[in-house]
């Protein structure tokens, strides 16, 4: 989720505050408009931050943002009343909507800077039409202006996830540093005939445990390595080889640490 003027964060490591970030959208235009797109994610920021801005899809619709992050106790207002079957963002929001959820469904997927998300998604199932508008640009430009907003593919794929809200149950680091990344090991001589090296590193804290990482390394869009690695505890820094077809600084898609 962008913010153009961010909320107080807090160390995750000394502080116990936390809150759920919300990002929640409509559109309007000269024939109404309406409620477009919403999620949530727990967040180390404190509660009580808010922001709100307008983007211009035409000469006649804009979009509006607002996002905020509120406490536990207001946000388990709002999760009752979706799991009963109402959208209702008054208690987490100044803007004012109550849709009923038409389907609800959890998936997991890519989402806010994490693989392997498991989200909540509950289906409005608006008449885009109606909420957009019959001109072409209104639509093109929304799908546009969400998928900067989200980092989720609007334009594609997402753009059936219009009317929904969405709750993004992050890994236990939220928003904070990851404690796992994936490091290319630079071949000095530049040998492509031999496998490239990359490492998995985790912090001191993470690597005290037994995880499973699963790897997957592309080259040109094709899968070249798929592969589960064991990493036993107090090894930080765990060697893997790729395929020689991957370049030096392959990207290793997704990697998803979890204990076993």
């Amino acid at each position: 989720m962008q913010n153009p003027a961010s909320p107080v964060k807090t160390d995750p490591t000394t502080s116990a505050t936390s809150s759920w970030r919300l990002w929640i959208g409509s559109i309007k235009h000269a024939q109404g408009g309406g409620f477009v797109h919403g999620c949530a994610a727990r967040s180390f920021h404190a509660p009580g931050w808010n922001d709100e801005a307008t983007f211009a899809l035409s000469a006649n619709a804009q979009l509006t943002v607002h996002q905020a992050t509120v406490t536990d106790d207001a946000f388990a207002v709002f999760h009752d009343k979706i799991m009963r079957g109402t959208i209702d963002t008054a208690a987490v929001s100044p803007s004012n909507f109550q849709l009923r959820v038409a389907a609800a469904r959890v998936i997991v997927q890519e989402a806010l800077g994490q693989s392997g998300v498991p989200t909540e998604l509950y289906y409005s199932l608006p008449d885009v039409e109606a909420l957009v508008g019959r001109e072409h640009e209104p639509l093109a430009s929304l799908l546009s202006v969400l998928q900067q907003q989200l980092n989720l593919p609007f334009p594609e794929t997402y753009a059936s996830h219009l009317g929904n809200f969405e709750i993004f149950r992050l890994h236990p680091w939220l928003d904070g540093q990851s404690p796992f990344l994936i490091e290319a090991v630079p071949n000095t001589d530049l040998n492509r005939d031999l496998p490239q090296t990359s490492e998995i590193c985790r912090t001191p804290q993470v690597a005290s445990a037994t995880h499973a990482a699963h790897l997957v390394g592309r080259s040109h869009g094709d899968v070249v390595l798929d592969r589960i690695i064991k990493l036993s505890p107090s090894e930080r820094r765990v060697p893997t080889p790729a395929p020689c077809a991957c370049p030096p600084t392959p990207n290793l898609g997704l990697c998803r640490v979890r204990n076993v």
